[in-house]
């Protein structure tokens, strides 16, 4: 497994619709009064709802040699951040709903599911490079979803096996491992125990910087979880090895519903994020109707020094990213009393300071960590937007269709040569 490089950031989440293509900025404009225009005349055109319209937004650019990606419906856009204009790159073949698309460290691919393949393409062309179809029998079906990039020619992917029972319903069961790009092989993760998880039993999954480890977060309604409790666990890509950081035999988490998602590496490869699941009531009292919150800790790489970040009682603490000094940045959405944010954790002084007040979840630092681009959920849909670091300006990526910029979807970023 090869070293990941840091010329592209990744990951992305996204949904799909087309458009054509669109350049902001005209000759008789600056960047900066060519958002603000489309600011203006989207907001003459539809209302929009509280907390914040764009039109109470201050719309700048920040300075960069790089483009922000993103998808608008099924077109791909490199917006440069420095002029502000917008580039249609590409229309992508269907997606499924919720995708996630990986760009590789190198930027040369990337790798999505579509409603009937998981599919890598070339970036700079958009032509397909490989693809691997649902391998379906009457009664069996394996469908493969990629969730990062070992390395240019291996997808960290999960391989879900469909079959169906004596009662003709579909049962499923899942497993992490990895594609080899070009010749489509599978390979399993390896471990001293076959990892095979049942329906009950979700898996999220991060590879380190180093691209030596994968943290594994495991979550679970009742026992879904084997032969690894739900929780925190390091999986060792060369030599097979499992360690547990986080577990329910710990006692950290309840009985009933439990377990950990969206684990986050810091770029030393010292630190791992996560959200926790934790009841709010004891479970005899109506455990399946019960809010479970999702709680933000943070622990070492080793398993010591483990630490709760959040102590929201209910909504959900999301978008866990690391700056190059250490620094964690998240969200906290849909909580009842309302204090929805996106903070900044300092480790060397365990303080916390709110960035943004509104109901967000953190997507991209950008590569010079000048700005923080994130998703502003508005109640009917959300924003793609920006805030600069140094000063707090806040800015919205505009829709290239020329409507309201609802719905756009981070993709990563490209750097200039």
């Amino acid at each position: 497994m090869s070293t990941r490089t840091k010329n592209v950031l990744i990951l992305i989440l996204l949904l799909v619709a087309p458009t054509l293509a669109c350049n902001l900025t005209t000759p008789s404009q600056s960047p900066e009064d060519a958002l603000a225009t489309h600011v203006s005349q989207t907001m003459e055109a539809q209302e929009l709802p509280p907390t914040p319209p764009p039109s109470e937004t201050e719309v700048v650019s920040p300075a960069g040699s790089f483009r922000l990606l993103f998808l608008e419906g099924q077109d791909l856009y490199a917006m440069e951040v420095s002029s502000g204009e917008i580039q249609h790159l590409y229309s992508l073949p269907s997606l499924v709903e919720q995708s996630v698309i990986h760009l590789d460290s190198e930027g040369m691919n990337i790798a999505y599911r579509d409603e009937g393949a998981l599919r890598v393409l070339d970036f700079s062309t958009g032509e397909e490079v490989y693809s691997l179809t649902d391998q379906e029998t009457e009664r069996e079906l394996n469908r493969y979803i990629p969730r990062d990039w070992i390395d240019p020619e291996s997808v960290l992917a999960q391989r879900y096996h469909y079959i169906l029972d004596e009662n003709d319903s579909w049962i499923y069961t899942s497993q992490i491992g990895w594609l080899t790009i070009p010749d489509g092989s599978w390979h399993a993760l390896p471990s001293q125990e076959e990892m095979i998880f049942s329906a009950d039993c979700w898996a999220d999954v991060a590879l380190s910087p180093d691209g030596r480890r994968v943290a594994l977060a495991l979550s679970a309604f009742g026992q879904g979880c084997t032969p690894l409790d739900p929780g925190l666990h390091l999986l060792d890509l060369e030599d097979g090895s499992a360690q547990t950081l986080i577990s329910r035999e710990a006692g950290l988490m309840p009985a009933w519903q439990s377990g950990g998602y969206s684990p986050s590496w810091s770029l030393d490869g010292d630190w791992i994020a996560l959200t926790l699941v934790e009841p709010t009531v004891a479970p005899e009292e109506d455990p399946r109707g019960i809010p479970f919150p999702r709680v933000l800790y943070v622990v070492r790489a080793d398993g010591s020094d483990l630490t709760q970040l959040t102590s929201n009682s209910t909504g959900a603490a999301t978008g866990a990213i690391w700056d190059r000094n250490g620094r964690l940045y998240y969200g906290v959405i849909h909580t009842e009393d309302n204090t929805n944010a996106i903070f900044v954790y300092d480790l060397d002084d365990q303080s916390d300071t709110i960035l943004v007040e509104s109901n967000a979840t953190p997507a991209s630092l950008s590569p010079d960590e000048i700005f923080l681009v994130y998703m502003d959920d508005l109640g009917i849909s959300y924003y793609l937007k920006a805030i600069q670091l140094s000063d707090g300006k806040i800015f919205d990526v505009p829709a290239p269709s020329g409507g309201m910029s609802m719905g756009l979807e981070f993709v990563g970023w490209q750097l200039q040569e």
